[in-house]
Order: structure tokens, then sequence, then C-alpha cells
């Protein structure tokens, strides 16, 4: 029984962790990035905009880079490329990320911006199907 208890606490006190970083505007710079429990930046500001860590063990946060979204892991990794136009496309390909799918099990529409034609990604940004559509 106390092994089970020491168990318990250890894996509240990992999940904790992870979940520690809270989302913070830096005031000089008006970027988003996230403080640990200790008030040290844990991912610096670098994001236009940026949603709280979510999903089963807040493996990931939604946010804007480049005015484009994406998602990022627990250490500022891009998980998901920013090259969506809206939070709720990203924060899609971020749930299946951390589903562990295949990439490439999903794809989504993506404008490149180069020639503004539209194809279709997976959610690391590699192309699928080439752009060469215009809606």
């Amino acid at each position: 029984m106390k092994k089970l208890t020491i168990f318990i606490l250890l894996t509240f006190a990992v999940l904790g962790t992870l979940s520690a970083q809270t989302l913070t505007r830096d005031k000089f710079t008006r970027l988003y990035g996230y403080k640990n429990t200790d008030g040290g930046w844990q991912i610096a500001p670098q994001f236009q905009y940026a949603y709280p860590f979510q999903g089963h063990f807040k493996k990931f946060a939604v946010v804007k880079l480049d005015h484009q979204w994406g998602c990022c892991d627990v250490k500022g990794q891009m998980i998901v490329r920013n090259l969506f136009h809206t939070a709720n496309e990203a924060e899609s390909a971020g749930k299946h990320w951390e589903s562990g799918e295949e990439p490439g099990k999903w794809i989504y529409p993506a404008q490149n911006p180069a020639s503004d034609k539209w194809g279709f990604i997976d959610y690391y940004g590699r192309w699928k199907f080439e752009p060469e559509f215009q809606d």
C-alpha cells in the first residue's frame, strides 16, 4: 500500500510539472510565452497569440506565429507547423498529433503563401497534395 501511495504522489508530481506552464504576455515585447512555477520563462515569449496548454496531459498549446496558427509542445517545439488560418484548425491537428496517429492519416487544407494556391498538408506541414487549387 505504501508503494502505491508513493507511486501516485510521484505521478501527480510529474503531471504537475508538465502542466506548470502558465500563459503569460511579456509587457515589453507584447508577445506570449509560458512561465514555470518558479516564475521563469519555460518557453520564451515569441507568439503573437497563444492559448493555455491542453490535451489529455496538457501536451500542446495552440499558438500564433508569423500570422499563422500551429501548436507547440511543452518544450516550445512546433509539433504542428504554423500553417493554419484559424486556431480551431490548428487545435484539430494538435489533437491528431496527441493521439499518436500517423502523419498523413489526416490532412488539412493549406495555402502556399508564395503562390496563393491551396493544397493539403499533414500536421507536420508536409504537402500531401501539392498546392494547385484556387480555393
